[in-house]
């Protein structure tokens, strides 16, 4: 029987590196392309969790850790139920522990599955999380805290679902003078560093929080009407600088271009977060 000469072993070990080299980007790509469309069927069940919710909730969003209706002088406004109990309210489950305001990793264990949503999901904390980020250490800015990395509007905190309109837009460009035009967002894929892996644990997207970029360089955001798409945010964009077409047929800021963050300490409800309310 003949056998292999040295030369001709080194030739197929060549052409199988060969081979092996061609095969590697496409099945990176592959695995890319598959942990980007679980991430938007993450977010797509958590829409569905918002509607449902909403259904049984006066047509109303839920609260969060953020919406300043918990703090010292505030009643809840728009349920009207477990005024005092934050991880009832907030969608994420987080709270305001005496003394700690919202930092700490406590707020991390306790979501998701003490959040308002958990019980109109699919009752897995898995969907609260992007299957992209690796999970690093709590406060590093990066990866993933092991819990949550979505974050929802905090403008929308128990806003009327009907009173959300479509229209959204984000203004880029030379001093900010272009504009393009999205779906209004609902819950999205928020950058580690803004503020869900970092000092505070929470899951409002606002101010200076960015999408995330772990997508071929973008994220995945759930609109108001339960489609999922996705958006390479530029990079001297936040959310400061998004907008809304809101009831009163003007175009409302999202995060509070210009303006300074919420005055979460004073002032109604109605006062911060516009007409979407209705009150």
């Amino acid at each position: 029987m003949r056998r292999f000469t040295i030369v001709e072993m080194l030739v197929v070990v060549a052409i199988l590196a060969v081979l092996l080299a061609l095969l590697l980007p496409a099945l990176k790509r592959a695995h890319e392309q598959t942990l980007e469309v679980w991430c938007g069927s993450n977010l797509h069940q958590l829409s569905l969790g918002f509607f449902a919710f909403s259904e049984d909730l006066l047509e109303r969003f839920p609260g969060q850790v953020n919406d300043g209706t918990r703090w010292p002088g505030h009643k809840f406004p728009y349920v009207g139920w477990h005024p005092d109990e934050d991880q009832k309210n907030d969608w994420l489950g987080c709270r305001l522990p005496a003394g700690a305001g919202i930092y700490g990793p406590e707020n991390v264990q306790r979501a998701p599955s003490q959040g308002t949503l958990f019980p109109y999901t699919s009752l897995s904390p898995k969907i609260y999380r992007c299957p992209a980020l690796d999970t690093a250490e709590l406060g590093s800015g990066q990866g993933s805290n092991g819990a949550f990395d979505y974050a929802a509007v905090l403008k929308f905190t128990g806003a009327i679902l009907g009173r959300i309109t479509l229209e959204a837009r984000y203004r880029t460009g030379a001093n900010y003078s272009e504009s393009v035009e999205v779906k209004t967002p609902m819950v999205m894929d928020e950058a580690p560093w803004a503020h869900n892996n970092s000092g505070s644990i929470d899951g409002s997207h606002s101010w200076i929080d960015k999408l995330g970029a772990d997508h071929r360089g973008g994220g995945n955001i759930a609109a108001m009407d339960g489609s999922v798409y996705w958006l390479m945010e530029p990079q001297n964009t936040d959310f400061r600088f998004w907008e809304s077409m809101a009831p009163s047929s003007t175009w409302t800021a999202l995060g509070a271009a210009g303006t300074g963050i919420y005055n979460f300490d004073k002032g109604p409800c109605s006062e911060r977060f516009g007409d979407w309310n209705g009150l």
